[in-house]
């Protein structure tokens, strides 16, 4: 189990590394933390935005914790990663509204899809 959680923090760090070039947010010094699903809540992501200092604090769920269910169907970190990327990229004004979560999660798929899914392996 160690070396699996491992194996994602090092796909997750090279993964918001690539992101943060597609999304225009080298500018920007973004950490990355895994954190198990209890401690997220209904949510597979957060993140924590400072945009004066442009710094923020991105946390993902621990795919090794992740328990499917009625709210939590699919489970990509890809696109979740990419979706909380995009709330730095639109600031703190995109946070708490259905319609932009919304808006947001098709925009990350979208983004995902077209830069062909998850490159884990």
């Amino acid at each position: 189990m160690r070396r699996k959680s491992k194996e994602f923090r090092s796909w997750l760090e090279r993964t918001l590394r690539e992101y943060q070039q597609v999304l225009r947010l080298m500018d920007w010094k973004i950490s990355v933390e895994i954190v198990p699903a209890k401690e997220i809540g209904k949510c597979f992501g957060r993140t924590v935005i400072w945009e004066t200092l442009k710094q923020a604090a991105v946390a993902i769920c621990d795919p090794g914790t992740f328990e499917p269910g009625p709210e939590k169907a699919s489970f990509d970190p890809e696109v979740t990663l990419v979706h909380e990327l995009l709330h730095v990229q639109f600031g703190l004004r995109s946070t708490g509204k259905l319609q932009f979560e919304q808006a947001i999660d098709s925009v990350a798929k979208g983004i995902v899809e077209l830069r062909g899914g998850r490159r884990r392996k």
